[in-house]
This record gives structure tokens, C-alpha cells and sequence, in this order.
């Protein structure tokens, strides 16, 4: 739910393109999920994957650009590249989070002393 309602506000809200949107949901998921799996006594990617697989892989988009690309119209491969950079946006946003929940999860354990 998460993710679906960051990217439909992105898209709606600021009008990011769809990439970037996806990228905005995926770091956002990823950032909630290192931050509540330790709590959940779940691994991140418990969390992760059927969120992914529910609101942000382009599945649809790929089937139909796939299609169009073996076909050959014109703008099919235009369509490919889009659900491609779309797909890699999922994995680079989720990384991203990982790093910056994991990251302030450090160092809200370093003590007054190591912070300095």
C-alpha cells in the first residue's frame, strides 16, 4: 500500500514521468523496510519482494513492449527502453533505501562519544 500510494502521488501530485515515480515508491519502500524488518524479526526482503511484485514491477508495460518490439513498429523499441529503465528504477530505489534506513539505524546505535 505504501508504494503504491508514493507512486500514485508522485504521479499525480508532482508530476514526476513514471521512472521516476517508481524510483521515489521503491527508495521509500526500501527505507521502511530495513527500518521495521529488525522490529518484524523479518529480513527487508520479506517486506520488499511482494510489494514489488504488487504495485511497482511493470509487468503489463513489459508483455506490451516486448510484444510491440517483436512485431517491429515503429516506437516499439522506445516503449522496451521505458519499461526496462522502469524495471532497473525498482532495483536502484530499493538499494538506495536499504542504505539509508540501515544507515540511520547505525547511527542511532553509535553512542554521544562515536558521533563526534
Amino acid at each position: 500500500m505504501l508504494s503504491i500510494a508514493v507512486r500514485t502521488l508522485s504521479l499525480a501530485h508532482l508530476s514526476l514521468p513514471p521512472s521516476l515515480a517508481v524510483l521515489l515508491a521503491a527508495t521509500v519502500l526500501g527505507t521502511v523496510a530495513s527500518r521495521l524488518a529488525p522490529r518484524l524479526r523479518l529480513p527487508a526482503g520479506a517486506l520488499v519482494t511482494p510489494a514489488i511484485g504488487a504495485s511497482l514491477l511493470p509487468g503489463p508495460d513489459m508483455y506490451r513492449s516486448l510484444s510491440a518490439y517483436a512485431v517491429g513498429p515503429s516506437g516499439a523499441g522506445r516503449q522496451l527502453l521505458s519499461a526496462l529503465i522502469v524495471t532497473v528504477a525498482i532495483g536502484a530505489g530499493i538499494v538506495l533505501g536499504n542504505i539509508l534506513g540501515v544507515k540511520r539505524e547505525l547511527r542511532e546505535k553509535q553512542t554521544p562519544q562515536e558521533q563526534q
